[in-house]
Order: structure tokens, then sequence, then C-alpha cells
């Protein structure tokens, strides 16, 4: 198969991450494992010892990437975690312009794989985890002896991990294993990783993971991963577990007829899922009469000049445009469209961190399309809006609108309240001063989204 060379995707914080896309068909996340796999190994010549990509792109448009200060992507000074590694996940996805993608995880990439499942639920399509391990306990028994030695003796550590990685009878391998984690990885990053890994909180995450998973792993690992994977599958709303016929562990070191078990398996499994999902669409959830929503509220900036200047058939034609970019965002941010105005939208949120997003891709779209120039203005408040005949009215609502009105195109104004609610999350907010906002008695503190600041 053929793969694109390395490109980069820019975090929110400068992180410049490295990634690749290889075959074609719906995108399939593999998510780094941790341990051994880099994207300077896999293109190499030698990266006939990862054949699994290669077995993957022959259905999907396979998407790797290393984590920050692993391989060919930058290194961070700040703290690692796991919620860093969610971002950088969705920093390579917005960067491909993929909304809604599978992902696969083997070992300890399973933490983070669960973490954007329950962060992002509107983005992922099915999960696939490939002897998971969610914390040290339940690892491997030979891997959980030497785990020690990672702080004490690097050296030993990465000799006896490339041994019991790729078995005692193929020690080239090992030497490779060895070679690639020495190569990707500082003693200080790994220990860093692996100490974000370690405080993954399940108790935490699981409840909030509602994709259909898949639990899977060869037969040979039995029992102690036949017990992992029904302990995590009974955590989780709706897993399934299957153990494929198979006498090695690690997907990249397996044989044809093993890998191709395996991938068989788990690609019947996504495949299930897309169809799923194309024959029922749950609606969208509606508010109730006390719930918090952000309120989000759009304006098309000279829309009636626009319109007497290029004419009827041609600026409804812009207008479809803007209404399929504004579509598109909403639901990929998870949002709800309550209506439509004709040179504006209204759309709620669950989250006032997703309503952001969402205003940010909303200008970042328009900003980068070509030919006739929209110039949308946003006002994002939130509150507890009342819903009726599936509409939204109330103060919120008639605030975001009035908070929508005193920006000009191309800006997001902001309630301090939403402000408030994103407080630690990356946004970048400028001070855009108490404004009297019509209907309203008093001044309300209005706060500009940065958005081109955001990269």
């Amino acid at each position: 198969m053929e793969t694109s060379s390395i490109q980069y995707a820019r975090a929110r914080d400068g992180i410049n991450l490295a990634y690749y896309t290889r075959g074609s068909g719906p995108p399939l996340v593999c998510l780094p494992v941790p341990w051994v796999s880099g994207l300077s190994r896999e293109l190499e010549p030698s990266s006939v010892r990862w054949p699994v990509y290669e077995r993957w792109a022959l259905n999907f448009t396979v998407v790797r990437f290393d984590l920050r200060g692993m391989g060919l992507s930058d290194a961070s000074s700040a703290p690692f975690s796991l919620d860093v590694c969610v971002e950088d996940l969705t920093a390579v996805l917005d960067r491909l312009g993929y909304g809604r993608v599978d992902v696969m995880a083997q070992a300890t990439g399973s933490p983070t794989a669960l973490s954007f499942a329950a962060q992002h639920p509107e983005r992922l399509g099915g999960l696939c985890l490939w002897t998971p391990s969610i914390s040290t306990s339940e690892m491997d028994p030979l891997f959980r002896a030497i785990w020690p030695l990672a702080a004490s003796n690097w050296e030993a550590f990465t000799e006896l991990f490339g041994v019991i990685y790729s078995g005692t009878q193929r020690r080239d391998r090992g030497w490779a294993v060895r070679d690639s984690l020495r190569r990707e990885f500082t003693q200080e990053s790994w220990l860093s990783l692996h100490g974000a890994l370690d405080g993954f909180d399940p108790g935490e995450v699981l409840p909030r993971v509602l994709a259909p998973t898949l639990i899977s792993y060869f037969r040979s690992d039995a029992p102690w991963m036949d017990a992992n994977a029904r302990r995590l599958a009974s955590r989780l709303a709706r897993a399934e577990v299957a153990a494929v016929n198979g006498a090695a562990s690690a997907l990249e070191y397996t044989s044809p007829d093993e890998l191709d078990a395996a991938i068989t398996t788990m690609t019947a499994f996504f495949e299930r899922v897309r169809v799923a999902s194309t024959e029922t669409v749950p609606p969208p959830a509606t508010p109730g009469p006390n719930s918090l929503r952000t309120i989000l509220f759009t304006d098309l900036e000279g829309h009636t000049p626009m319109m007497q200047r290029l004419g009827d058939a041609r600026g409804r034609e812009v207008l479809r445009e803007h209404e399929r970019l504004t579509r598109a965002a909403l639901a990929e941010h998870g949002g709800s469209e309550v209506k439509t105005m004709g040179d504006g939208f209204l759309a709620s949120f669950g989250s006032a961190q997703r309503a952001l997003e969402c205003a940010v891709a909303l200008q970042r779209a328009f900003a980068s399309r070509a030919g006739e120039p929209l110039r949308v203005r946003i006002g994002v408040n939130a509150g507890e809006p009342i819903a009726e005949d599936d509409d939204l009215f109330g103060h919120a609502v008639i605030a975001a609108s009035r908070i929508a009105s005193q920006a000009q195109g191309g800006q997001v104004f902001v309630a301090d309240v939403v402000r408030q609610l994103v407080a630690g999350k990356g946004f970048l907010f400028g001070d855009a001063g108490e404004r009297a906002l019509k209907g309203f008695e008093d001044p309300v503190r209005v706060w500009e989204l940065r958005w081109q600041d955001e990269r």
C-alpha cells in the first residue's frame, strides 16, 4: 500500500504531532502503542515487521501518529496526561478533516482510546481494544515483573522488554524492539507517559463510554487476558468479547494466518457498527425545563446586500454553502440545531467546551473557503432555556442573540459565564468590556474568543 509522507498537525499548545495515512476507505485510527510503535520505524524498509497496518489498509484509511515526546513528534515540557493524549488525537483528526472515525488500540493504548470515547462520543464510530491493559496490574505477568526496572535500570529494562515482546526464539526482533524503545523514548519521557497511563481512573471514564466496543485477543493469552477482557466488558455499556485462534499476543509478530483472522474479526465488527449506525440514528436530546445548556447564535454579516448584489439564484447557492458548513460543524461537535433564520442559526450544546470548539471550527471553515466571502458573527451564552415545541426560549437565548449582534463578522463573543465554564480548557479570550444589550437592564461582561490564536 502507498504511504503518504510524514505530515504534522499542530496541537493547541503549539506542539507538532507527526502522523501519516495509509490505504483508502473509512478512517481508522490505530492509536500508538506506548511501548514500541513509532512512525520512524514503521516507515523504514524493515517495516515488514509491522504488517498489521498494511493489512488494515486493505479496508480502511489507516491513521497513525506519534504521541508528543515520542518518535517524530515534538517533546513537551508540560505535564503528560491522558487528557493531553486525547487533545493531540483530536488535533490530528481536525488536521485531516475527519469528524467521525473508528478507533483501534492495543495494550496500554487502551486508556487513551477509552478517554477519547468518553470525551468525544460524537466523533467515535466503533472502538476495538486488542489485549487491553488499563492498569499495570492487568499486564502480561512477565511485563509486570520487569516494570520496576524502567525507573532503576533503563538499559536492562529495554533489553528484557525486547526479549519478552518478540519472543525468545527471535532475538533479532528483540534487538529491534530494544533499539526502538531507546530511539523513541528517553527514560524520563517513558516514565512520564506511563505515569499518566497509571493514573487512568476507570470508575470515572468507563461509565461514560457508550460506543460499541469489541475486546479481542489471541487464545494463547488466556486465562489472564480472558479474565481482564470479561472484567472490562462488564463495566462498559455496549461491549462484546471475541477470542481469536493464535499463538502470539502481539499483532506485529503473529503469523500471516493469525493476523488475518484477528483483523477479519475486528473488520467485521466495524462493519456491523457502521451498518447499525445508518439504520438507527437517535434523535438529539431535548433539554429539560431546568437543564443547563450552552446556546450558540450565528448571524451572517451583510446578508441583505449580498443577496441584492448576487441575485436570488446565486445568493441562495451561497446560503446553501453557509448552511452546509454550519450543519457539518454542529454534527461534528455534538450541537443540536434548534432552528435556522436563513442568515443564521440557533443551536444548543450540553457542553460549553464543545460549543466553543464548534464556534472555532465554523470561523475557520468560513475563513478558509474560496469564493464569495462569508463573514459570520457568533454569540455564545449559557443558561437554562425554556424548551417548547422543538424551540428554545428565554433569557439565555435572547442574550446569546444580543451578544452575537455586538460582534463583527469573523468574531466570536461569549458571555462571562461561558468563559468561566471553560476555565483551564486552553481557550484564549480578550476582554471586550461591558456591553449594553437591548432589552437588558444591566450591562453584560463580554469576552472575545481569540480563535485565530487557537492553533
